[in-house]
């Protein structure tokens, strides 16, 4: 962990954990909703497996709706603090940087 890590505000941190959360939860909506699509093309015609696309696509659903209250806790936070969004897009951007 880096001096700067370790000076953060417990708000920012709050924040850049939000931020996280929010990505994973869209990265697992979308696999959840593409493994539904999967199990109806390729077994259209079994009920157990439709039952059981139904409910992959229910928990994609849950997680969807997390993700929009993770969503709109960001944009209050952000509202709160208007400098953090600048102060993570430009951490993001050094770090896409020193990876390239």
């Amino acid at each position: 962990m880096t001096t700067e890590q370790k000076n953060l505000s417990p708000a920012y941190e709050e924040y850049i954990r939000i931020l996280g959360d929010i990505k994973r939860y869209y990265q697992g909506v979308s696999k959840l909703q593409n493994a539904a699509t999967l199990i109806l093309t390729h077994v259209p015609d079994n009920p157990h497996m439709m039952q059981v696309a139904q409910e992959v696509s229910a928990g994609a659903q849950l997680m969807h709706k997390s993700a929009n209250l993770l969503y709109f806790k960001r944009k209050e936070i952000e509202k709160a603090h208007p400098d953090f969004k600048e102060k993570a897009m430009t951490f993001a951007k050094a770090r896409k940087d020193n990876q390239d």
